[in-house]
C-alpha cells in the first residue's frame, strides 16, 4: 500500500481493494482495527461508522450505506438499487487515532491540536503508525507521555460542495509556524473552536430535508390536497379470466377515492385474480419499494382498497403487513391511506415495548 492505511488516500485505497466485500455487506471493520470513521452527515452534523460501511465515488466523496431511517431522505441512486440501502454522499472527517487528549476527549484526524510549542491539524503521515501534527515537509509525531491539548477541528468554515467533489487538501489551513504566509496560531485556536462540537459552513448550514405527510384520509382527498401535480397514483389492478366469452382476461381497477380525478400518471402494480392474496401482494409491494427507493425524487400516492376489495377489519392488520417493509424502512416518498399506516405505526410500536 503506497499511503498509511489511516490517512484519507489509505482509506479510499482500502476501499477500492475490499469493494466486492463491502458490495456483500460483509462486516471488515477489523481491517481498520474498529476504529470509528467521522463523518460530517447531510444534516451538517458529526456522525460515525466502521469500515466497510462506505465507499469512495468517482469525484472522492464518500458515500455511506445505511439503513438507518434518518438518512432515508438523502438517499441518492447508487451501486444499492436492488435493496432498501440507503447510499447518502457524506464529508470524510478523519479516523479515531486511539489518544485522547489531556482532557480525555478522544483525537481523530482532522482534529487541531496543541502539542508542545506546536499547534496544526491531526494526520497519519508515516509508516510508524503513530499519529502527529502537520509540518512543512516533516511530521511531529506525537509521544503519549506529552500533554495534547485539542483545541477544535480543521471543519470550521468548509463548503456544502464538498458533499459533490470532494478534494481533502481543501480542508486544511496553512498556519504561520509552517508557511510564511499562514495564520497565526490564535487564529487556528479561534477558527478549531467554532467547529469543536459541529462543523460550520461558509454558505450556510446544509438544510434538513422537508417530507411530504407520509398517509391521507378521505377529507383530503375530497378537498383535493393529496395529489400534487408530479405525484404518481399507485393502484392495484386485478386481471379476471373471462371464460364465458373467451374474449381474453378483464382488468379491475382498485381505487377507493381517485378513480373520478384526472390523474396525469399512474402506476399499476397488476395481480391475476387467482394470486390476489396476501402472500403475492407483498412480493408486488417490495417490487414497488425498490422501484420508489431508486426515485427519491418523485412522491408515490397509494390508492385506498379496503372498499373496493371488501376488506373486513379482521383482514386489515394482514393486508397492512404487507407494506411493512415499506414502512420500515421509512420511504418518505410514499405516501399511505391513514387507516393502513396506523396499523403499521401501532405494530411497530408494539415490537419495541
Amino acid at each position: 500500500m503506497k499511503y498509511n492505511k489511516f490517512s484519507y488516500l489509505g482509506i479510499l485505497e482500502l476501499c477500492k481493494e475490499h469493494f466486492e466485500e463491502i458490495l456483500l455487506r460483509k462486516d471488515i471493520s477489523h481491517i481498520l482495527e474498529h476504529r470509528d470513521i467521522r463523518f460530517i452527515n447531510p444534516m451538517g452534523k458529526f456522525d460515525y461508522t466502521q469500515f466497510g460501511n462506505f465507499y469512495f465515488d468517482e469525484r472522492g466523496v464518500m458515500m455511506l450505506i445505511t439503513d438507518e431511517r434518518k438518512y432515508t431522505s438523502y438517499h441518492r441512486p447508487d451501486i444499492f438499487t436492488n435493496s432498501l440501502l440507503s447510499t447518502v454522499p457524506v464529508i470524510f472527517a478523519g479516523v479515531e487515532t486511539r489518544m485522547k487528549d489531556n482532557s480525555l476527549r478522544k483525537i481523530f484526524t482532522g482534529d487541531v491540536v496543541s502539542y508542545k510549542c506546536y499547534t496544526s491539524f491531526v494526520r497519519y503521515f508515516s509508516d510508524t503508525g503513530i499519529p502527529g501534527l502537520a509540518g512543512d515537509n516533516a511530521e511531529i509525531l506525537f509521544d503519549e507521555k506529552d500533554d495534547i491539548h485539542k483545541e477544535g477541528t480543521v471543519f470550521s468554515g468548509i463548503s456544502k460542495r464538498l458533499y459533490d467533489t470532494f478534494d481533502i487538501w481543501d480542508l486544511y489551513w496553512p498556519t504561520e509556524q509552517f508557511h510564511p504566509y499562514g495564520m497565526r496560531r490564535e487564529e487556528v485556536i479561534e477558527k478549531a473552536q467554532q467547529s469543536i462540537k459541529e462543523p460550520s459552513f461558509i454558505d450556510g448550514k446544509p438544510e434538513v430535508k422537508k417530507m411530504r405527510k407520509r398517509m391521507y384520509n378521505k377529507k383530503e382527498v375530497e378537498s383535493q390536497h393529496v395529489i400534487k401535480d408530479d405525484d404518481i397514483l399507485v393502484n392495484f389492478i386485478i386481471e379476471h379470466p373471462d371464460d364465458d366469452f373467451d374474449e381474453g382476461p378483464w382488468l379491475e381497477l382498485v381505487d377507493d377515492d381517485f378513480a373520478d380525478n384526472t390523474i396525469n400518471k399512474r402506476y399499476d402494480i397488476t395481480i391475476k385474480e387467482e394470486d390476489f392474496n396476501t402472500e403475492n401482494i407483498k412480493k408486488h409491494i417490495d417490487e414497488f419499494s425498490l422501484m420508489a427507493h431508486k426515485h427519491p425524487e418523485t412522491n408515490y400516492v397509494f390508492c385506498d382498497f379496503v372498499e373496493t376489495l371488501n376488506i373486513s377489519k379482521n383482514m386489515r392488520h394482514e393486508f397492512a403487513m404487507t407494506f411493512w417493509d415499506c414502512y420500515k424502512y421509512n420511504l418518505n416518498n410514499v405516501i399511505l391511506p391513514y387507516w393502513l399506516l396506523i396499523y403499521l405505526i401501532v405494530v411497530d410500536g408494539i415490537g419495541n415495548d
